[in-house]
């Protein structure tokens, strides 16, 4: 089973994001978005970030989140 932090760093990646710009953007350090794509931190507050950087359903695509 895929962890929400993988699902999320393929949708960065899909959009040409580094990790360095999405941290720039929502106020975080780098090193907690590699930790929490690696599923080494769980955040609440990152996964917000990323759902509202690029969209609800493009983090939902592949089922990890699901309704």
């Amino acid at each position: 089973m895929k962890s929400i932090g993988r699902e999320c760093k393929r949708v960065r990646e899909e959009n040409n994001v580094s990790q360095r710009e999405l941290a720039s953007k929502i106020g975080v350090c780098q090193s907690l978005i590699s930790y929490f794509e690696r599923g080494e931190a769980d955040s609440a507050y990152i996964l917000l970030h990323y759902i509202m950087f690029f969209g609800f359903e493009e983090i939902c695509k592949s089922g990890v989140i699901g309704l």
